[in-house]
């Protein structure tokens, strides 16, 4: 069973955020963590007898659950066990801004149950986190990761953001070093996107702000993963790499299309058949679970063409692309037929088993897995 839970609270938003959150001054946040429980207890005996490869996970995400009170977290932590009968999760992660993890704050989120934390650092460079608008500075950054990992949290991950206008590929790769002295086992490297509705986006269509162009980015991508690989990190998944053992449990599943549960305002959903997301209101979602409505934005059930399609664009992220040997004799034979003239032209790569991207390849993976997809909606080749 794979659960993951929005906190929507942020101190400040970020320039390029488009994840639903509201400021903390702003939400009463006591009323969302009981609906998160109450919308638990909802769906309680929904995903029981559903088949899962991955053991359990749990994942905190936002926002900022970091800003949350450890109890808090231990208390959805036992309620989930409880109501899904899980003894153990094998995966407990929290989100987290490095201005909230002190050595208290990281001590007590280990007793509560978090085994992973997910650092948004996004640049050892002061004049870059001004850009991003972010509240910490590279001193903050450092010494939450110095803090978690004091702490003895298994997994630390770090969020790099790459391609900003400021974007220093010297000093970027220093940012990495520093980062691994400290003990950081898990990055996250994400090109800076404008995304519709952010402020950024508003300056990047009136041409206040400039963003690399893709050759620029991807020259970015792999700079960083050299100097990672170099210090055994291995890149599972296109925009994730890991130390042998540290890779994340919680978003393979996402990735291999295990069923999970959403939970908190706008979340989403997907237990192998139907998806749905959550409304995007805190306040409308806790009046309506709290009398205990399903708080629906949207739920469809997928056909077996949209499954495939969801298989196709998210295995081919993964290192290991698509592993054809695991699905129907006419899937498989689709699949590959799409794919044929991109395997021709040497942009997929096939064993005879996996269908995945060659290494220079991997930054095509959203547009590869499309040309595939278009190309079995039209039956050809």
């Amino acid at each position: 069973m794979h659960i993951y839970i929005h906190i929507p609270v942020c101190i400040k938003k970020c320039r390029y955020c488009a994840f639903y959150s509201v400021p903390i001054e702003e939400i009463d946040i006591e009323a969302v963590i009981s609906a998160i429980k109450a919308e638990l207890r909802i769906y309680s005996e929904h995903f029981k007898g559903k088949s899962f490869k991955l053991p359990p996970t749990l994942y905190f995400g936002g926002g900022t659950p970091s800003l949350i009170p450890p109890k808090q977290i231990a208390s959805i932590i036992e309620l989930a066990g409880q109501l899904l009968n899980i003894d153990e999760f094998s995966e407990i992660t929290l989100e987290a801004n490095p201005e909230t993890i002190t050595v208290g704050v990281a001590l007590q989120l280990k007793s509560a149950g978090i085994n992973r934390i997910s650092i948004g650092v996004q640049s050892l460079d002061d004049e870059i986190l001004s850009f991003l608008g972010r509240i910490h500075d590279a001193k903050t950054a450092l010494a939450a990761i110095e803090n978690a990992v004091k702490s003895g949290i298994t997994s630390v991950n770090a969020d790099i953001i790459y391609a900003t206008p400021f974007h220093r590929r010297r000093k970027i790769l220093n940012e990495l070093g520093k980062l691994i002295e400290l003990g950081v086992n898990h990055f996250s490297l994400y090109s800076l996107s404008a995304e519709p509705g952010t402020p950024l986006y508003e300056d990047v269509q009136t041409g206040k702000v400039a963003l690399p162009s893709s050759d620029e980015a991807s020259e970015q991508y792999f700079t960083m993963l050299d100097m990672l690989e170099s210090y055994g990190f291995h890149p599972y998944e296109v925009s994730n790499l890991a130390s042998m053992g540290n890779e994340c449990i919680h978003n393979m599943a996402y990735w291999l299309g295990e069923p999970y549960l959403g939970m908190g305002p706008s979340a989403h959903s997907y237990d192998g058949e139907t998806r749905w997301a959550n409304i995007d209101n805190w306040k409308k979602y806790a009046t309506m679970v709290l009398k205990g409505e399903k708080p629906l934005a949207f739920s469809e059930k997928l056909s077996k063409f949209q499954k495939i399609e969801e298989l196709v664009m998210l295995r081919l992220r993964l290192s290991d692309g698509i592993n054809l040997g695991e699905l129907e004799d006419n899937t498989r034979d689709a699949i590959l037929g799409a794919a044929k003239m991109l395997i021709d032209e040497g942009v997929l790569a096939y064993n005879g088993k996996n269908l995945y991207l060659p290494r220079e390849e991997r930054l095509l993976a959203d547009g590869v897995a499309l040309k595939i997809i278009t190309a079995m909606k039209n039956g050809t080749n």
